[in-house]
């Protein structure tokens, strides 16, 4: 199978930034833990996907003729019915009114596996993509990405991004929130088998409908497993709960460890500051002493 190498090197870079998020996460934990940080962020994110990915699609589905049914694929991207668009535009919505990121952290998970499964699963081999999808280092692509695919890499990359400080600085207990996604995708599923149902909508539906796994945007999962519709649906679902599960519990170690490691740094710090110098330490800690003896002995008199 061929590699894309644009594409890895893509990938490689966005493994890279969240993993200086994670080293840099517990000194600049006070500025993402500010509610205008991510306010600035949710509004930028929305200007962004409004302006060079949704209103084409919104403005595509409102032109076509309202005594015919309109495209499946044109219905799709209009009303959000893949995962990774969807999850886009309601985090940037959410940055700005959810102050306390309850319902961000929820869908947060499913941001960070769309955006690498995308960015790891469809952009670097070459052989799953079709031609408007091929990674070039051309930074307009790399931004803004080509009709029909518009902000392909950008999205999925800042999707990956924020879904990982979301997480990083969730206070919702783990199980809590893998109970919380279950429901979200859950409710999220029924919204897609309304909107497909009303505009008969086949394929871009997040795996709901069989063609998604036949001829569509699954198909190389399906081909892999070696399962037909509906069973390969059951099982693919079954294997996004499991990697769901592990990464919130993953996120939640990463704020553990973190957690341990600061206090551990405070505790060391505050009985031993200068741990490097002891006898400077020490030499302080006496002379410290006597100022408070100094001290009592003109209080008393």
């Amino acid at each position: 199978m061929d590699i894309n190498v644009v594409g890895l090197c893509l990938g490689i870079g966005t493994l890279l930034l969240v993993g200086l998020f994670f080293i840099l996460h517990p000194r600049i934990k006070t500025y993402t833990n500010h509610y205008y940080f991510w306010a600035i962020c949710g509004a930028f994110l929305f200007i962004f996907l409004v302006c060079f990915r949704f209103w084409d699609d919104w403005s595509a589905f409102i032109e076509v003729d309202s005594k015919e049914q309109p495209a499946s694929y044109i219905t799709s991207k209009a009303w959000l019915l893949d995962m990774c668009p969807f999850a886009a535009f309601s985090m940037s919505v959410l940055m700005i009114v959810d102050q306390k990121r309850k319902i961000l952290s929820i869908i947060a998970p499913f941001a960070i596996f769309g955006g690498l499964i995308t960015i790891f699963g469809e952009l670097i081999f070459v052989d799953t993509m079709n031609d408007t999808v091929n990674a070039t280092f051309d930074w307009k692509w790399i931004v803004l990405g080509e009709n029909p695919n518009e902000m392909y890499f950008s999205m999925h990359f800042l999707l990956v991004v924020f879904g990982s400080l979301i997480l990083l600085n969730t206070k919702v207990k783990p199980w809590r929130l893998f109970l919380y996604c279950g429901l979200f995708f859950g409710a999220y599923m029924l919204y897609i088998l309304t909107i497909s149902s009303i505009y008969n909508v086949t394929e871009n539906t997040t795996g709901l409908r069989p063609y998604d796994w036949i001829d569509g945007e699954y198909s190389g999962v399906a081909s892999i497993m070696g399962l037909e519709y509906p069973y390969v649906m059951i099982v693919g679902y079954s294997a996004v709960a499991v990697i769901i599960f592990g990464l919130i519990f993953a996120f939640y170690g990463i704020q553990k460890t973190q957690a341990y490691s600061l206090q551990t740094w405070r505790h060391s710090y505050a009985e031993d500051p200068f741990g490097y110098w002891p006898d400077l330490y020490e030499q302080l800690h006496q002379d410290n002493e006597k100022i408070r003896k100094y001290a009592k002995t003109k209080i008393k008199h």
